[in-house]
């Protein structure tokens, strides 16, 4: 084997004199197939082995101890086969002839190739790790994305973590309140109202006040906006307040529509005829819904993808 001194020489001579190989074999007493080898590698490779040695004796037995080598991890320590054991099973069991060395060996080089290793973990103090993302969380009892920011100091295993909601999907949401609902939603409400309370008066006294309900409700949806609008534009508001703020809406909100669903529309269903039904088409203005309808503005395109995403995780997680 050549030596790194050598190795420097020829690869400088070739590389920064420009001296070809047949010039540089016959300065440095090599073959230029030596000198070309040289100039593959900046140190000597050593020995490498072209193929892995053959060994006729062992070779046929290799599957049948890789097994045993395999079941040996479901058991505890000291039913673990040994060389000397595998080489007797060998034998017995499989008309092995050959030495103990060769199983030594092998199960040696085996063990050390599939030997569970741990390297060690030093963190200098003030080395920081740095993480953020997306989550989903409930904010006012309404479940939303988060952007979070976490960050650990491993040395001393401290721990920072803020997430915030994403306001823009929020602001989505108080604007939907704020516009439509008045404009289509609850306009037709009242006129169904007011038609079941002719129709059987006795039946629409089991419902609560529709008309004073979206009178509550239009004045809270304004208050929630105004509130994330204070956030995305930079106004002092508190955690407590806008949280307050949030969760009065949505309980105030949740609870009008769960009335309506279990109870003031099946009830109009049951009282009003179809005539009925055709005279408040007539006089309500028609207008799509900006989240679910045709054409979806870009203000809620957002909020609309998400409403899927949240829609399609729930149904994945109920089948």
């Amino acid at each position: 084997m050549y030596s790194v001194e050598l190795y420097n020489r020829v690869r400088r001579a070739c590389h920064v004199d420009g001296m070809n190989k047949s010039a540089a074999g016959r300065l440095f007493g090599i073959d230029r197939k030596t000198v070309a080898k040289i100039l593959k590698h900046s140190v000597p490779p050593g020995y490498r082995r072209a193929a892995r040695p053959v060994r006729p004796k062992l070779d046929p037995f290799i599957p049948v101890i890789d097994q045993i080598l395999e079941d040996d991890k479901r058991v505890i320590k000291k039913q673990r086969h040994t060389a000397k054991r595998i080489h007797a099973r060998l034998r017995a069991e499989h008309g092995f002839t050959g030495g103990i060395t060769i199983v030594t060996d092998y199960v040696r080089e085996k063990q050390r190739r599939t030997r569970e290793v741990f390297v060690p973990l030093s963190h200098a103090p003030g080395h920081v790790q740095v993480d953020f993302g997306e989550t989903l969380g409930v904010v006012g009892g309404v479940e939303c994305k988060l952007h979070y920011f976490a960050m650990s100091l491993p040395h001393s295993d401290a721990f920072f973590m803020k997430a915030q909601p994403d306001y823009d999907v929020l602001a989505a949401i108080a604007a939907y309140f704020v516009g439509f609902p008045d404009r289509c939603h609850h306009p037709k409400e009242d006129l169904i109202y007011r038609k079941m309370r002719v129709r059987n008066p006795e039946l629409a006294q089991t419902v609560p006040d529709l008309e004073a309900e979206h009178e509550e409700i239009a004045p809270l949806a304004h208050k929630f906006w105004e509130a994330v609008q204070s956030v995305l534009q930079g106004a002092e508001i508190s955690r407590n307040t806008f949280d307050e703020v949030a969760r009065h809406f949505v309980r105030v909100q949740r609870r009008h529509m769960e009335m309506e669903e279990e109870h003031f529309l099946p009830l109009a269903q049951q009282i009003l005829t179809r005539h009925d039904w055709a005279e408040i088409d007539e006089r309500i203005t028609r207008e799509e819904d900006p989240v679910f309808g045709g054409k979806v503005p870009q203000v809620f395109a957002a909020l609309r993808d998400d409403i899927l995403k949240w829609e399609a995780e729930d149904e994945a997680q109920e089948v």
